[in-house]
Formats: C-alpha cells, structure tokens, sequence
C-alpha cells in the first residue's frame, strides 16, 4: 500500500495543465484562468458563480485549489461537478486527477478508496471521449503502479498505450517507450524512440529520451549527438522550450562526464545560463559549476575558479556546496 500512496501522489504531475502566461485585461474568470492569472481567475469565478451558478466554472475553481495543492477542497468540488456533468468526459477526467492527488496525502485506508475513484473516473473519462490524452495518461499509471488488488495490470497498460499511439502518435509512443524503460526492457524502449525520431524529426522529446538512454549506457558520443539534435527540434506544443533547454543542459553535462566535447560544452552550459532557465530544470548554479568542471578540464583555472566561486554563491543545495568544496580545497 505504501507503493500506492507513492505512485498516485505523483499521478497528477502527468495531468495537470501548467499555465504560465500572465493575464492582461481579463473579463472573465475563465479568460483569467486561462492566462494563468489564477488569484484573479478565482475572484472573477467566485463572482459569477453566486450570480449563475455554472458547474463548469467551478470545475475551474477545482483545477485552482489543485494548484495550490488544495487537495481536498478540489475533490469535493469536482464530486459536485460531476454529479451535474455527468456525461461530460473532461469533469471525470478532473474528478480522478482530483482524487489521486488527495490519495498522496492521507491515511493509507483512506488511499485505497480514492484510488479506486482515480480508476472509475478515468475509465470512464475514456468511455465518454476514446481519445481523451490526459485520461489515458492517468489511467496507463494507475495500472502500471497499482496493486492488483486494485485493479493494477502491467498488461492493460501496454494495451492503453498502444491504443493511444493510434489518436495521439507522439505522446503514445512516448508513453510506450516509458512503460517498456519500467518493465525493464530497454531494447524495446531504444527501438520505440529510435522509431519516434524518424516518423516526428521535429519533434525534441524522442530525441531526449533517447539521449538519456545513450548517456546511462556511458555512450557520450551517441548521446550527445541525440542532445544535440533535440535542440534543434523546433515543433511547437506546451513545454517544448522546457524540453531544448533541457536538452542543452544534457549537452554540457554529457560533456563533464566524457571529459570531452569541451568546447561545444562549454559553449552549451553558457547558453543555458543566460537562457534563465525556469522551473523544473537544472538550475543556474548547477550549470555554472559543471562549466567550471569543462574549464578545469579544458585547463582554464582561472575560469573555473571564477564558476566554482559563482555557483557557491548562487546556491542553498547542500549537495552542490559539497561537491564545490572538493574542487576549491
């Protein structure tokens, strides 16, 4: 069960739609909402609500509360949603996302019991939309991570995924290649993204994953040269940016682990410095330290001591500050 409690906390990661474009003139709470002016999207909402109640307004007052990691209060408010939406496929879809967020962060008897509305709500997501992304997406990791006693099943997640390969081609074989990496079969995993890269070259996520595959393997070569690829990937879709920035970092980094390429490393690591790049990537400080590493190993002291010293300054991760200790003693 603790499994369960893990695997769901994190189920809501895959499915929650992140806005970060701020709001001009909105009139609307949803025009807010989706600008991503969420303190003024909730106040507008609030507002229209207690002149005409719209259970489609308050599935966006959910989504609000999920942001803020207010877990409970969205669950209750998608269970009244869907109780007056009962056919409409995107208010099942957030009632499980709403569950399975709550599931993270209570009792483990009390898990069990959400879990199971995760699974009902997504199944039923599907039966109203087939090709509903995000639904197939929660509910491929619900199968893949519940207990059996759940209704966990390795096989009907392959299944789901390989079904969705037919409505969304990039982001189902992207999901397949990632259950075959869970169920350790990387030479599935490598052929699926080696697949992807040749029907979608535009697109930087294959490219990626790929370039993670080659650098565990502690083939640079391979792997930098996927890295490289990726940042010249110019499809557009949500968080494509977030994917060549990473990208990028990956180049410098793949470059400190092989002690070569130092020049396209350094090169890299400097771009993706003044990029700023935002959250849930590497972060500055980290990225001036691993150029100071390709300085030292291109023989530049002095320009390594200069990234050491900024990166200790930059930085509260304890695990960096060590790792600069070692190199500046």
């Amino acid at each position: 069960m603790n499994r369960l409690k893990t695997t769901i906390r994190y189920i809501p990661v895959l499915l929650v739609l992140l806005l970060s474009a701020r709001l001009a003139h909105a009139t609307t709470g949803t025009e807010a909402f989706e600008q991503g002016d969420f303190s003024a999207a909730e106040t507008l909402l609030e507002n229209e609500i207690a002149a005409n109640d719209d259970p489609r307004k308050r599935l966006l007052l959910a989504r609000i509360e999920m942001q803020r990691n207010e877990f409970e209060s969205a669950y209750k408010l998608m269970d009244s949603v869907v109780d007056e939406l009962p056919d409409d496929a995107d208010a099942h879809y957030w009632l499980g996302a709403s569950a399975g967020s709550l599931a993270g962060n209570v009792s483990l008897f009390r898990a069990a019991r959400y879990a199971r509305v995760v699974r009902k709500a997504f199944l039923r997501a599907i039966e109203l939309d087939p090709q509903h992304v995000g639904a197939h997406q929660g509910l491929i990791s619900y199968y893949m991570q519940a207990p059996g006693m759940l209704g966990g099943d390795k096989k009907e997640a392959l299944a789901l995924a390989t079904r969705m390969t037919e409505f969304a081609p990039i982001e189902g074989k992207l999901r397949l290649a990632g259950l075959y990496e869970q169920m350790d079969k990387p030479e599935q995993a490598r052929a699926t993204l080696t697949g992807l890269t040749a029907s979608s070259p535009d697109d930087p996520r294959a490219y990626l994953r790929l370039g993670f595959a080659y650098q565990a393997d502690e083939d640079y070569a391979n792997a930098i040269q996927t890295f490289r690829k990726a940042t010249k990937a110019m499809a557009e879709f949500d968080q494509a940016e977030q994917v060549r920035m990473s990208a990028l970092y990956q180049v410098g980094r793949t470059a400190v682990f092989s002690e070569n390429y130092l020049e396209e490393g350094i090169d890299a690591l400097t771009r993706y410095i003044e990029a700023a790049p935002g959250q849930n990537l590497p972060g500055p400080d980290w990225a001036t330290y691993r150029r100071g590493q390709l300085h030292t190993m291109a023989g530049n002291a002095q320009l390594a001591q200069r990234d050491y010293t900024a990166a200790q300054a930059m930085t509260d991760d304890e695990d960096l500050l060590k790792a600069v200790k070692r190199v500046i003693e």
